[in-house]
């Protein structure tokens, strides 16, 4: 099993190639699980805005896969194709690849669809920001620009630790991490915008600028 996390595509850069070179192989076919969006994309018209020809996300996750050799890539869309083509879809990917967004959102979409346990079963996920979030059992939310208040959501439980995305070391965002291992339990790590975490078989190893949090040092006042 492997598992990327990180919360960037630029993957082509130095402290993510450098390790990711080893399981993303020339030739792999991969594809993109595009419905993590917000309320702004709400039909194939806005989808494509964002991920069709042109569109920056296409671009910002395409172009790295190509320095990994990976150009055959499909994109899932929920306006556009049947669960049964999605299936079909994820289930010949070598990776699948699940897109930032609205972690919440993105969940209802998996559910609504009945992807779930199909998603569970791939052997090579790279998740972003948010499609790194819901790889795990329970996270939590920190207010953002674009959530207002915390909030403890469920993944595909997958991994079992929680994670603080876009993390820039900031007094809010250590301030929730801390509230978090308090009410869960669960040990964190925090990614910065240049880090991620590669888990294969079990083992984690560190991408990049990421800092590693447990629970027992929040109860001690580490």
């Amino acid at each position: 099993m492997i598992r990327i996390l990180t919360n960037t595509g630029d993957i082509a850069r130095p402290w993510a190639k450098k390790h990711l070179q080893k399981v993303l192989k020339p030739g792999m076919k991969a594809c993109v699980v595009a419905m993590s969006d917000f309320a702004d994309v709400h039909d194939q018209k806005t989808w494509e805005r964002d991920y069709g020809a042109g569109g920056i996300w296409k671009r910002a996750y395409e172009e790295p896969l190509r320095s990994f050799g990976i150009r055959d890539v499909t994109w899932i869309s929920p306006y556009r194709e049947s669960r049964d083509e999605m299936v079909k879809a994820i289930d010949e990917a070598d990776l699948l690849i699940l897109p930032g967004g609205a972690p919440d959102l993105f969940m209802k979409k998996i559910r609504r669809f009945g992807l779930k346990n199909v998603i569970r079963q791939k052997d090579r996920i790279w998740g972003i920001s948010a499609g790194a979030m819901v790889q795990l059992g329970d996270y939590h939310i920190t207010p953002d620009d674009d959530y207002d208040t915390f909030s403890w959501q469920t993944g595909l439980g997958i991994l079992d630790f929680d994670l603080e995305c876009h993390f820039t070391g900031s007094r809010h965002q250590r301030e929730s991490m801390a509230r978090a291992m308090a009410e869960r339990g669960l040990e964190t790590w925090a990614l910065y915008e240049e880090g991620g975490l590669l888990i294969r078989d079990g083992e984690i190893t560190v991408m990049g600028q990421v800092e590693h949090h447990r629970a027992a040092d929040v109860c001690a006042g580490a």
